[in-house]
Formats: C-alpha cells, sequence, structure tokens
C-alpha cells in the first residue's frame, strides 16, 4: 500500500514538458527584467542622492530615467 501511494505521489510530481517550457520561458524572461530594472533603479538612486551634483551626473540620471521609462513601456 504504501509503494503504490509513492507511485500515485510521483506520478503528480512529474513535470508535463509542453505545459511547463511556456512557464518557465516567462518566469526567466520576468527574472532577467526584474534583474536589469533592479540594477538601473540602483545607478539611479545613486546618483539621486548625491551631496553635489555635476553636468555629467544629471545626464547619467536622465539617461538612466530614459532607459527605465523605455523598458517599462515594452
Amino acid at each position: 500500500q504504501t509503494e503504490e501511494r509513492f507511485i500515485e505521489i510521483e506520478g503528480q510530481n512529474s513535470k508535463d514538458l509542453h505545459t511547463q517550457t511556456p512557464q518557465d520561458a516567462y518566469h526567466s524572461l520576468a527574472g532577467k527584467a526584474c534583474t536589469l530594472l533592479e540594477a538601473i533603479e540602483a545607478k539611479v538612486l545613486k546618483l539621486a542622492f548625491l551631496l553635489s551634483m555635476t553636468t555629467n551626473s544629471y545626464q547619467e540620471l536622465q539617461e538612466l530615467l530614459e532607459k527605465k521609462y523605455k523598458i517599462l513601456l515594452k
């Protein structure tokens, strides 16, 4: 009886590759997009809280915010 239960549980846990693959691709891309946005956000926050801003800092901040905006629109 125990062995039959293990076989039943094992059958429930097996993956159907045809239905699992799209979810894996979606989660993979979502994870990469999240990582990219976090990296841009970290740079933006670092620049935004500088005690002294230079022209280059403002330009870099503007470029990063534009990149973030374009990514979020996609």
